[in-house]
């Protein structure tokens, strides 16, 4: 990983580093909180997936980018628009697992205080586990969903509701704890944690 610019997406369309449209049509949505996420693919150098979830019921889907050769970045044949997760919420969140080479992808069940878990790893995605953690809210749209750097926190904000919920996570097993603590804020959207996990703003 050099930090090279690849490509870029807003969910709908994928651009190259010289913001040429490689694909578009995708089912992420200008209206999400978080419309899209890229994720290298586990042991495939060079291969990455954008995920993309349109909120308000709709499914988390993902698509293969092909940017092993940065001068000619395509979509995987097969790979596009996949669907991964049913009705869930307008934001998605995504942490290290316990190994380097894995990743934990969370959503928001829609209108229900449920998370769905998928794990990726060099085997690929997971099926689905839903969690239902103690004190958990059913949520809406509008308000970020938010995974601390070192992985051991998740919390999400409702901004129609108006409060924040935060939760312990497992790196190891996707487990996500009881509610760990939960704040009133009027119209609350962005939030975001410390470089040391000890501080969410």
């Amino acid at each position: 990983m050099t930090g090279a610019l690849l490509f870029y997406t807003d969910g709908v369309t994928i651009w190259d580093k010289n913001h040429v449209v490689i694909d578009t049509g995708l089912s992420g949505g200008s209206g999400s909180t978080t419309s899209a996420l890229i994720v290298p693919k586990p042991a495939n150098s060079g291969h990455f997936y954008v995920l993309t979830v349109g909120g308000s019921g709709n499914p988390l889907k993902y698509t293969l980018v092909d940017a092993s050769n940065p001068s000619s970045i395509s979509i995987v044949t097969g790979q596009r628009d996949i669907n991964l997760a049913s009705s869930c919420n307008d934001k998605i969140a995504v942490t290290r697992g316990a190994n380097c080479d894995e990743y934990w992808i969370v959503t928001k069940k829609w209108r229900s205080n449920s998370f769905n878990r998928i794990k990726l790893s060099s085997t690929g995605f997971s099926s689905i586990n839903i969690a239902s953690p103690g004190g958990a809210r059913p949520d809406r749209n509008g308000g970020q969903l938010k995974f601390s750097p070192d992985g051991t926190k998740l919390v999400y904000a409702n901004r129609y509701l108006g409060w924040i919920q935060l939760f312990d996570f497992i790196p190891l097993t996707g487990a996500i704890s009881s509610k760990r603590a939960e704040i009133k804020f009027n119209n609350c959207y962005g939030i975001e944690f410390s470089p040391d996990s000890k501080m969410l703003y």
